[in-house]
């Protein structure tokens, strides 16, 4: 009887979109470090000085809430806080503060004046931890996340984790350069909240382990060769020692490291080819035993040229987003579409991969939009077959994407609440670890674990009642609801599934 691997259940931490803004980062300013060169201020002349303001949704001030400001600008400065109707909340003269509000101010506004230019604003809920707000650190929490990737994605590309050594307010941005699917919601930029420190604060946080994506383009080995250093380094390593002097004396012994991402849309996979063998080699020099996952995964004609060129491959990476297959995947396709659909892709990795293991790294029904209850049943019928069929179809690990605004969490500014694919997601976690039992119902799963088992079923049908037998336990039953599950508690015998829900079983 084989075990069910936790790292089936991983996900991606890749700040594009309104996974950061809007989302994960504390920060309530919009584009709090491109000021008056971005939009969403408005010009401000107070007490003889002059500045700007910005009021929106994100500014949201909950009663007996704390909130911190940090400016850096002129001599001199006034801050103020306003409610939607414009009336002052507080005001201060001072460069960093707090203020605590006494009521509900849904759209906030601040205001900031100088003596000089006006170079960072920012405003942060005093309750955030490690750049991040709270409450979505805690749904992230729930979902029971066993890895956790950082930083993507297609972020990777971008991200210069150096930069992100500097105190915040002295970061630079970190640009799009016109890939307009990455910060559409920021105009085109990140304001780097998140440094790899913050980074691994957050995985012990959330109860994951770290995976970390290594920038493979416009960037040299040696710059691979120092983040190992410093994340695996002990004191006695220049690196290692860095982190030690910024309060992380003990290494932060990531094992597994992947080299780029879906670099086949933006390099020649023999150039691509070259270009990991060096960076692993460095990397290994550091830390020999680190596991590395080398970028492929999307063209099969890239991948085989890239194979066919490599020395040091270790793991191969492969990224599924059904509606890449299906543009019009709906609740009646969503199982079909793991069932047979994925599952054909993934035998066609596996032999393509010739015997390399498979890190799935990204999988979802598609990028950019919110989880619903089609998604919901996607990733439900996903990590099924993941947990049934890993070892057939040489899978070491696996990892949803994304975890906030367009997959398993959804963000308002007061509050976050899980989507349908963070309640099922969270469930299946559940049987990680367990002892799996199956039968011939691929949508069926029983792990055993000390003292009890769990049970996973779902109906891909999205008119028929699905007939069981022979579950029983504690239940709860989530059926769809509009774009969200409605979920029914029992305890007892399950006979029937009705179309398109899932049933998770504890007895």
């Amino acid at each position: 009887m084989k075990e069910c691997p936790k790292c089936l259940f991983g996900s991606n931490l890749e700040f594009t979109r309104r996974l950061g803004y809007g989302g994960l980062y504390a920060e309530m300013i919009y584009n709090g470090r491109m000021l008056n060169d971005a939009s969403g201020f408005y010009p401000v002349e107070l007490d003889g000085l002059k500045g700007f303001g910005q009021s929106s949704d994100r500014i949201h001030f909950l009663p007996g809430k704390e909130y911190k400001w940090h400016v850096v600008a002129g001599s001199k400065i006034t801050i103020r806080f306003l409610n939607e109707y414009k009336r002052e909340l507080f005001r201060s003269n001072d460069f960093k503060g707090s203020f605590t509000s006494a009521f509900n101010h849904p759209y906030g506004r601040v205001e900031v004046v100088s003596d000089g230019e006006i170079k960072y604003l920012s405003l942060k809920d005093s309750d955030a931890l490690f750049e991040c707000r709270k409450d979505v650190l805690d749904k992230m929490k729930e979902l029971q996340p066993k890895t956790l990737r950082f930083p993507g994605g297609c972020f990777a590309e971008k991200y210069k984790w150096k930069e992100g050594l500097l105190p915040i307010e002295e970061r630079p941005i970190i640009s799009s350069n016109g890939k307009a699917n990455l910060f559409s919601a920021n105009e085109g930029y990140d304001g780097h909240e998140i440094n790899i420190d913050d980074y691994m604060n957050i995985c012990r946080y959330i109860g994951a382990e770290p995976e970390y994506t290594i920038r493979l383009t416009k960037n040299e080995p040696q710059d691979a060769a120092d983040i190992v250093e410093y994340c695996n380094g002990d004191a006695s390593t220049p690196y290692g020692a860095l982190r030690a002097e910024r309060g992380h004396r003990e290494p932060y012994n990531i094992k597994t490291w992947y080299i780029g991402n879906e670099v086949g849309f933006i390099c020649d996979p023999e150039k691509a080819a070259e270009l990991s063998d060096e960076f692993i080699d460095a990397m290994k020099k550091v830390d020999p035993t680190i596991k590395t996952v080398v970028t492929t995964g999307n063209m099969d004609d890239w991948d085989e040229r890239f194979l066919n060129k490599a020395q040091m491959v270790d793991r191969c990476s492969l990224h599924s987003y059904i509606t890449e297959q299906i543009p019009d995947c709906d609740i009646t396709t969503a199982a079909y579409a793991a069932e047979v659909i994925l599952r054909n892709k993934l035998e066609r990795a596996k032999k393509r991969y010739s015997g390399h293991k498979i890190m799935f790294d990204e999988w979802n029904l598609q990028w950019g939009t919110l989880g619903s209850v089609v998604s919901g049943l996607h990733a439900a019928a996903v990590a099924t077959l993941l947990i049934r069929e890993h070892e057939e179809l040489n899978i070491e690990g696996a990892s949803y994407f994304a975890f906030v605004n367009e997959g398993a969490i959804r963000v308002y500014s007061d509050h976050a609440v899980l989507s349908p694919d963070g309640e099922i997601l969270k469930r299946m976690a559940n049987h990680a670890g367990g002892k799996i039992e199956l039968n011939d119902d691929i949508s069926y799963i029983k792990s055993i674990h000390d003292g009890y088992s769990y049970i996973s079923v779902y109906n891909g049908s999205a008119t028929e009642f699905k007939a069981l037998s022979d579950i029983y336990g504690e239940y709860e039953l989530l059926t769809p609801d509009g774009d969200n599950y409605n979920i029914t508690e029992g305890n007892g015998k399950v006979d029937e599934l009705p179309p398109s829900s899932v049933l998770f079983v504890k007895c």
